[in-house]
C-alpha cells in the first residue's frame, strides 16, 4: 500500500497485474483511474492463509517445487540491496538518506557478522 504501491503501478506494462498481500504501511493502495482504463491494469489481493486452506498437500508441494526450480533457474530476481557492517552505521545511514524517494530504492541490509 501507500507510496510504494503507486511506484510499482507505474512500472507495470499494459495489461499488468499488481498483487498486494500485506498491509505493512497501513495505507491504502491508490490507483489512478487512467492506469486502470488506459493501461488495463488489474489490482488484486492475496491472502496466503486462504490459499493454503484451499489446497491439497500435493498442490502445495507442486508450488514449493516450482518456486525452488525458479530460484535454481535464476528466474527469481532479488531487489537491489547494499550491505553494511554495523561498524559502518554512519556511512549506511548517510547512504540510505541519499536514496531517491521517487524511484525504487535499494534496500539497506545489515551484516551483523562484521
Amino acid at each position: 500500500g501507500g507510496e510504494s504501491a503507486g511506484l510499482l503501478l507505474k512500472l507495470l506494462e499494459t495489461g499488468g497485474t499488481m498483487v498486494t498481500y500485506g498491509g505493512m504501511s497501513g495505507k491504502p493502495v491508490k490507483v489512478a483511474t487512467p492506469q486502470l482504463i488506459f493501461k488495463d491494469i488489474r489490482v488484486v489481493g492475496y491472502w496466503h492463509s486462504r490459499w493454503m486452506a484451499q489446497r491439497t498437500p500435493s498442490e502445495k508441494q507442486e508450488m514449493i517445487d516450482a518456486l525452488c526450480q525458479a530460484v535454481l533457474d535464476e528466474d527469481v530476481k532479488c531487489p537491489p540491496a547494499k550491505t553494511f557492517g554495523l561498524k559502518d552505521l554512519q556511512m549506511a545511514l548517510r547512504w540510505q538518506s541519499e536514496q531517491s524517494a521517487s524511484a525504487i530504492r535499494s534496500k539497506l541490509v545489515w551484516n551483523c557478522q562484521e
